[in-house]
């Protein structure tokens, strides 16, 4: 079955339309939608391994972009659809407790959680609700978000070929341990 997945994955990925999938879903994922661009980053990279860098600036540029999105649903429309948001992954007390220890750590949260599998989401709905500062919610967006997405694709663009071996070979314990990792990151920010 996920061999399967791995497959239409890259064939999706040298579709024509797939920069912009892939800008849609970096976008979104920062904002609203669960599902990280990594499970699209890859297989493009692996299918283009020179459109790397390109393909890491867009998801950089978007993600960071879907960040302020989901800033200015924290600053503007947190009692409308910023805890709607909150309520899905059911993490209300957390969250009250989450936003009063990012007024201490603020920036530093926001590079962490953007170099992570952790939902950015809600790091750009506490940034605007705690009303960090916009350049420094920002800066530490762009520096984390960059960082993560091009290390991918140094990474899938070094080792390309062999890592294509690997991840068909082993693409179900592959997409079992991502699902574990962002599982774990529920957890981990009930932590906070």
């Amino acid at each position: 079955m996920f061999r399967g997945i791995n497959k239409k994955l890259l064939r999706m990925s040298a579709h024509k339309n797939a920069l912009w999938v892939l800008a849609l879903v970096a976008f979104l994922e920062s904002s609203v939608w669960p599902i990280p661009p990594d499970i699209l980053l890859i297989p493009m990279i692996i299918a283009a391994r020179s459109q790397a860098w390109k393909l890491a600036g867009i998801c950089t540029l978007m993600s960071v972009l879907g960040g302020f999105l989901a800033y200015v649903i924290g600053a503007l429309f947190y009692d409308y659809l910023g805890q709607n948001i909150i309520t899905l992954y059911d993490l209300n007390d957390d969250f009250i407790q989450f936003t009063k220890k990012y007024n201490e750590m603020g920036p530093w949260i926001v590079g962490f959680f953007g170099l992570t599998p952790l939902p950015y989401k809600l790091v750009g709905i506490a940034s605007g609700i705690t009303d960090l500062n916009l350049f420094v919610f920002g800066a530490s967006s762009l520096l984390s978000r960059g960082l993560r997405f091009f290390l991918i694709a140094a990474i899938i663009w070094y080792f390309g070929p062999l890592l294509q071996n690997f991840i068909e070979r082993y693409f179900s314990w592959i997409i079992l341990l991502f699902c574990a990792l962002v599982i774990a990151s529920f957890y981990l920010l009930k932590l906070f």
